[in-house]
């Protein structure tokens, strides 16, 4: 096949053509004999994006801890969230073998070519499809003959209402369980979910990832043979992952998926021993005086305000809520909805106004509904238009009343720096000149541990300017 496509690469180049190959290396991986296996190979292609002609070569070459009679490669796919349902094939699909049997703790060597048969959609996940051929239930790949294990961290299923991945185009349901670690994961280390309790659904099949506070994937979307049926306890179920590269932080966040969600159809994990849980009012806030801070990331920006509201939340559980007061700057619209200590939405976005003019007035009532389980609960005002250069901050005040001041400590005394510290009802967020958020306090917040710069420090009290 290869000889094939050197003897047309003239051919090809004659036509205006071109074709690329990429040169992939399989060395690490803990397989599910009878799963997904979907080996991840994105960092391996320098952020190309795929298209059909293009060639993939793929080198086999590690350790197995069991007896293997070969590998099995079946197709390249876009797993991407911009692929039909995180699935495209880019190849054809077939069963091609590569190596013969080998023994455990003996090195592997393979290599099969694919050649892409269609476009990607994007270049944000590739995978392929690998099976090694063994009578065992679990198959682990290193690039050494060491398999030593490193430390262990076991995550119970908490009881939760499984709700919708994405609240604006469902496709799985979802359920979060954040949990800590004494240190930042490392490559080896091992995450042990168990399960004990019942479902209030008969469920088939299990899906798991595992991210970082930051949003990077510790553990790639991997499916595991589960089965349980409805009101029927599911006791000493484990799974156990191997994290395949380290990762930053001790703060990680667990999340189970089933798939073909229907909104009709209600999942519940009650745990052993907890009671079932009926939906609650989570809170009622009244914003009269609220500042939305610049918030600048990587892709764009906005003006927001965010407050914490509740804890150990659960699908239906719900915050009502008011606006009301006038805009000291245009809005081209604005919106709420419900986040967890990750930065994902855990609701619907509710829209407030749109077309708001500089010393319009907002008066707005509303209801965020949670629409997943999760630890965490924050109620975020935010505008859908960029942040406009010179304009820091948007607030919304009581007729007659006028902006925060920007000088230092020029605030109300209910906001201030005063020896050090701020100090406030609830969450505190300190944002540098470029919108970024550099630090998080609950309620007191020592100013001594930021560097020397420009911050705007911003609460439900209000927001002050401060430069250290």
């Amino acid at each position: 096949m290869k000889k094939i496509l050197l003897f047309l690469s003239g051919a090809l180049l004659s036509l205006g053509l071109s074709a690329t190959e990429y040169e992939v290396t399989v060395d690490t991986y803990d397989f599910v004999i009878g799963g997904e296996n979907n080996v991840e190979i994105t960092d391996q292609l320098g952020g190309a994006l795929l298209k059909e002609g293009d060639w993939i070569l793929v080198t086999v070459k590690a350790y197995f801890d069991q007896d293997i009679r070969g590998v099995n490669f079946t197709a390249v796919a876009d797993n991407s969230a911009a692929a039909t349902k995180y699935w495209k094939n880019l190849t054809a699909w077939s069963v091609e073998k590569v190596g013969g049997a080998t023994s455990a703790l003996t090195l592997f060597e393979g290599y099969h070519e694919f050649e892409i048969t269609a476009d990607a959609e994007s270049a944000e996940k590739i995978v392929i499809r690998m099976d090694p051929l063994s009578d065992a239930s679990m198959v682990k790949m290193r690039p050494t003959a060491s398999f030593v294990a490193g430390a262990t961290y076991t995550v119970a299923m908490p009881t939760v209402k499984f709700g919708a991945d994405d609240p604006a185009a469902p496709s799985n349901y979802k359920a979060d369980a954040l949990f800590t670690t004494d240190a930042a994961l490392a490559a080896d280390d091992i995450i042990k979910v168990t399960i004990d309790g019942t479902f209030s659904q008969d469920v088939d099949g299990i899906n798991f990832m595992v991210f970082d506070k930051a949003g990077n994937t510790v553990l790639a979307w991997t499916a595991r043979p589960f089965s349980a049926t409805a009101g029927t306890l599911v006791s000493g179920t484990e799974f156990e992952f191997t994290v395949p590269k380290a990762s930053e932080g001790t703060e990680y966040k667990l999340s189970v998926f089933f798939a073909e969600y229907d909104a009709e159809k209600e999942i519940k994990f009650l745990k052993d021993g907890d009671v079932e849980h009926e939906a609650v009012k989570l809170a009622t806030k009244e914003y009269t005086n609220v500042t939305l801070a610049a918030n600048v990331w990587d892709s764009g920006s906005n003006y927001q305000a965010v407050e914490a509201v509740a804890s150990d939340v659960f699908a239906g559980d719900y915050v009502e809520f008011s606006v009301k007061g006038i805009a000291d700057q245009a809005i081209a619209g604005l919106q709420a909805y419900l986040m967890d200590d990750f930065y994902n939405a855990i609701s619907a976005y509710l829209p407030i106004k749109s077309d708001v003019a500089k010393g319009d007035e907002i008066d707005f009532s509303g209801v965020l509904e949670v629409s997943s389980a999760s630890a965490s609960c924050k109620l975020v005002i935010v505008t859908t238009d960029a942040v406009v250069e010179g304009v820091d901050a948007i607030n919304i005040k009581v007729a007659g009343t006028t902006p925060e001041p920007t000088a230092v400590e020029e605030v109300s005394a209910s906001l201030a720096v005063q020896g050090g510290m701020v100090y406030s009802a609830g969450e505190i967020v300190v944002y540098n000149v470029a919108g970024k958020v550099v630090a998080t306090a609950s309620q007191a917040l020592n100013v001594n541990s930021l560097n020397a710069g420009v911050y705007f420090i911003v609460a439900q009290e209000g927001t002050i300017k401060y430069v250290k």
